[in-house]
């Protein structure tokens, strides 16, 4: 998800670092910042979004 004013991501409380792990840079834009979710997602032809599955740290 992109971070903007819209869309702000304040970060996990007082972990700062695993805040930043979270935090992609320079992705499509110099400047820019996405939040690495870790939620695969797909988007159909008519724009509709759809959850897939987890990845990375999760439990199975």
């Amino acid at each position: 998800m992109k971070i903007t004013k819209n869309t702000p991501f304040h970060g996990y409380a007082g972990d700062s670092q695993k805040t930043e792990k979270k935090i992609l840079r320079d992705v499509l834009a110099k400047g820019d910042a996405f939040f690495n979710s870790g939620d695969l997602l797909m988007m159909d032809n008519e724009k509709f979004i759809y959850f897939q599955d987890r990845v990375g740290d999760t439990f199975r």
